[in-house]
């Protein structure tokens, strides 16, 4: 779980370091048709990594524990792919604080580490299934919170190298 751990500090920093270059200004400037500002992707990952989902209702599985980690990162490392957020993560049309985004965000990620190195990870979640994919085991929520946080690190990017070009036009 070591190398899990290390993937979640790793994704945390490049997030963390991605967010700094953000201009409060442009935080919520649309960079191109079609996306999201970097304050809503930001609100977006926020919302959807839930650490309290692995402290809740479990049982054990007889399945690999990681059995579902492949797919996830076949899915969501896919950047050719446009996905579809379900509507209870979405970001809504507001100001957004990358400051305070920021340190929620690395808050969770603390956690998410924490439970890394402390809990049974083997158990499986009971009280929420992914559509399609059905229940995760701590493990692969918590790699799916670092894969899903990596595929927006991606477009993040692309975020703010538009908002450059723009700025310098």
């Amino acid at each position: 779980m070591q190398a899990l751990a290390e993937g979640l500090q790793s994704t945390k920093r490049e997030l963390t370091d991605l967010i700094k270059t953000i201009d409060e200004k442009q935080v919520d400037t649309v960079p191109f048709e079609d996306s999201w500002t970097a304050g809503q992707l930001l609100e977006h990952i926020d919302k959807a990594v839930n650490p309290g989902l692995l402290k809740g209702n479990v049982q054990p599985t007889d399945r690999p524990a990681d059995e579902k980690v492949a797919q996830v990162k076949k899915i969501f490392l896919d950047f050719n792919t446009k996905l579809k957020s379900p509507e209870f993560i979405e970001p809504r049309e507001q100001a957004h604080d990358k400051n305070v985004l920021q340190q929620s965000l690395s808050e969770k990620f603390d956690e998410l580490t924490d439970a890394t190195n402390t809990l049974d990870l083997q158990q499986e979640c009971v009280d929420f299934e992914v559509p399609g994919m059905g229940r995760f085991t701590r493990l692969e929520w918590i790699s799916f919170y670092m894969i899903h946080t990596q595929r927006h690190i991606h477009q993040l990017k692309n975020i703010i190298t538009k908002l450059q070009e723009k700025n310098v036009s």
